[in-house]
């Protein structure tokens, strides 16, 4: 047997999650450089994606050394505002105050002096309308739940299910699932999901909605969002598809988090002779952020 003492070093990977609020909150899109550069001479554009349409999309637009209103979006110029100090720290970080369901959606954030953008999801349901998350592994079937409270009949409903990082695809198609006058409707279904998702045509009867999706891979990771028509309700779900290595560093960044103590990791290998390596570190220090 042969002992080995290493230090390893491991990285978590930072994952973009969407911004979750309620109608009437006041939320924070972060947008912030690596490096503290004073950002105070150079042009900030936050606009949201839904609106590159209209002449006016900017949601935020700074320029000069001041917020310039006039192309601005009308329905965010009251609300919006950067962070003076963080513009001096290179944040320009974008509040928010007091949304509602119709600033749900991707925004952008850009900086041409600097080539720098990011993108932000945000989120906007009622008070009752909770995020969950559901993890899996490429070619597995997850379930997405969605159902009422009452065991109403939803037969005779128009219901939707939607990806919320999902553009409409070439042929105008943007819906995972699409269900109405007692039918599923494929041709507005998205061709990556029209073989594989399905909703309990008894379920359907007792007020659930739940959406399967058969054998998904890593693209299929993401925000969904089930919608009832006539009823506003409104679910979403997080979907988290990982392989191997990435569930191994969700886990242990998990424990760092719910533990201030030193983890140990043993790892075995059976070969010509077997090799004991006894790893210790503190994850604390290392996804402190994830």
């Amino acid at each position: 047997y042969i002992y080995l003492y290493k230090f390893i070093y491991l990285k978590c990977e930072q994952k973009n999650k969407p911004i979750i609020a309620a109608p009437g909150d006041d939320v924070i899109l972060p947008c912030r450089l690596d490096s503290e550069v004073d950002l105070q001479d150079q042009t900030v554009e936050w606009s949201k994606l839904d609106l590159h349409h209209d002449p006016f999309s900017f949601v935020c637009y700074y320029q000069f050394s001041r917020i310039v209103t006039e192309v601005m979006n009308k329905r965010f110029i009251q609300r919006v505002s950067l962070n003076p100090d963080g513009l001096k720290r290179g944040d320009v970080t974008l509040k928010i105050r007091n949304v509602t369901l119709q600033d749900e959606g991707k925004y952008s954030c850009f900086i041409p002096g600097k080539k720098f953008r990011e993108t932000v999801q945000l989120l906007v349901g009622g008070r009752t309308d909770s995020v969950r998350t559901i993890s899996a592994a490429p070619g597995d079937d997850v379930i997405l739940p969605c159902r009422l409270d009452s065991e109403e009949d939803l037969q005779d409903y128009f219901l939707e299910w939607t990806k919320l990082e999902m553009n409409p695809d070439p042929s105008g198609r943007r819906f995972v699932y699409l269900y109405r006058s007692r039918k599923t409707m494929t041709r507005f279904m998205m061709e990556t999901f029209i073989q594989r998702v399905s909703l309990n045509p008894d379920g359907l009867k007792r007020g659930d909605v739940t959406l399967k999706i058969r054998n998904v891979t890593l693209q299929d990771k993401g925000t969904y969002r089930c919608y009832i028509h006539g009823l506003d309700h409104r679910e979403t779900v997080q979907t988290f598809v990982l392989n191997s290595s990435q569930e191994m560093m969700s886990s242990l960044c998990f424990r760092a988090k719910r533990s201030q103590k030193q983890h140990h990791v043993q790892l075995f290998h059976n070969g010509l002779g077997l090799f004991y390596i006894q790893t210790t570190f503190c994850l604390q220090q290392i996804c402190r952020s994830g």
